[in-house]
């Protein structure tokens, strides 16, 4: 029937030709992909060894006979995955068409909002396990940035006009994500940086209950950590001015827990001394008027890229069990527990994610700084 496929075709005058045509429908069921959105895969029975993929988010399923399961990450390369080469998107392109970009190293599908990135391994450079550059699973991010062209300004729901950001060919050196970086200054005798928001509600989410967000960071040669330091990104649920700014929270009004950074040792050269990463919370048990700042057990050196996890789970209203946690490269270097809400403010929840770089509190930076970042995720499920 098919040069591929064992399908059987009955003989001319077989007295029971229909048997091995009911035999074909039935291999058809493994041998041809399913192709529909996420939320009809449950209308599908998972006959073992069927496959399923989700137009309108990429992932992949397989049936056991009883559920459909997840299909693993599969490495690829050149010589093994054989699927078109594209140096743009096409215009036209059909739902479940797969094609690759050449110039992202990227791996894409046509889904019904338009191409989405399928998550793939890489053959050369696979991850070392402690979850250092290992790629993410974004099928349901909100959204990914990965700050290779000026068109990330379109995936935030407000931008500052403050500092200066470009897009540069700082690439991530020793890293098997080779890109552009997003290039955020700060002038001498100011504040900012950079303040981008992205809105959960504006951008069609519901609020979330919990947020897993990933960034990658280069302080360069030079950089001057003084002072108090500053501000780096995190979630925030700040509901006007709550949680920011000496405008402090109570359980009622707002929260947020913001990256920082500091100087490792405050007494040495500010130009070398290590930088040591922070949050920044506003929590309901806080006991002045500006965030607390614990630090994280690690320390960035400059002229090296880091991968940030962070993790925050609002608490139970009334109890301070809310998570707040992070990862460098893959280690876990912050785990601690806050009360953002309390009985009877549900409504609470993770409102914003702030992507931030600033300078202070109250000290402007002494110098012309600036730092590097690349490939912001959020997403409602673990990156690790």
């Amino acid at each position: 029937m098919t040069a591929n496929h064992p399908y059987r075709t009955p003989d001319e005058g077989t007295e029971n030709w229909h048997v091995p045509l009911n035999e074909n429908f039935e291999q058809l069921d493994t041998d041809v992909e399913i192709r529909d959105t996420a939320d009809k895969r449950d209308s599908y029975e998972p006959k073992n060894g069927a496959k399923f993929l989700a137009i309108d988010t990429g992932a992949t399923f397989v049936g056991d006979g009883n559920e459909w399961s997840r299909a693993p990450v599969q490495p690829h390369g050149h010589d093994k995955l054989r699927i078109p080469v594209k140096s743009s998107d096409p215009a036209e392109a059909a739902v479940g068409e797969i094609w690759y970009r050449g110039d992202q190293n990227a791996v894409k599908v046509q889904t019904t909002n338009g191409p989405a990135q399928l998550q793939v391994g890489s053959a050369e450079s696979p991850d070392d396990g402690d979850g250092s550059d290992a790629e993410p699973d974004v099928s349901d991010a909100y959204t990914t940035i990965p700050f290779d062209s000026n068109d990330y300004t379109d995936a935030f729901t407000n931008l500052d006009s403050y500092g200066t950001r470009r897009i540069v060919d700082q690439t991530r050196s020793g890293s098997d994500l080779d890109r552009t970086a997003l290039r955020v200054d700060l002038d001498q005798g100011d504040f900012w940086g950079t303040i981008l928001k992205y809105d959960f509600t504006s951008e069609g989410h519901d609020e979330p209950e919990e947020i897993y967000a990933r960034y990658h960071v280069y302080f360069p040669s030079g950089f001057e950590a003084g002072g108090t330091g500053g501000k780096l990104p995190g979630p925030a649920g700040p509901y006007g001015s709550t949680g920011q700014a000496g405008n402090a929270a109570d359980g009622t009004n707002g929260w947020s827990a913001r990256g920082a950074w500091r100087a490792a040792d405050s007494s040495s050269d500010p130009r070398s001394v290590p930088i040591r990463p922070e949050y920044y919370v506003y929590h309901a048990d806080m006991s002045g008027s500006y965030g607390d700042r614990p630090k994280w057990d690690v320390e960035f050196e400059r002229d090296q890229w880091y991968q940030v996890d962070q993790h925050v789970k609002m608490n139970t209203p009334g109890q301070r069990d809310g998570v707040v946690e992070a990862w460098v490269d893959g280690e876990q270097v912050f785990d601690e527990t806050y009360r953002f809400r309390n009985d009877g403010y549900d409504d609470i929840k993770i409102q914003k994610y702030w992507f931030t770089l600033t300078y202070g509190g109250s000290q402007t930076s002494p110098s012309d700084n600036s730092a590097y970042f690349s490939d912001l995720t959020l997403s409602p499920s673990p990156l690790l």
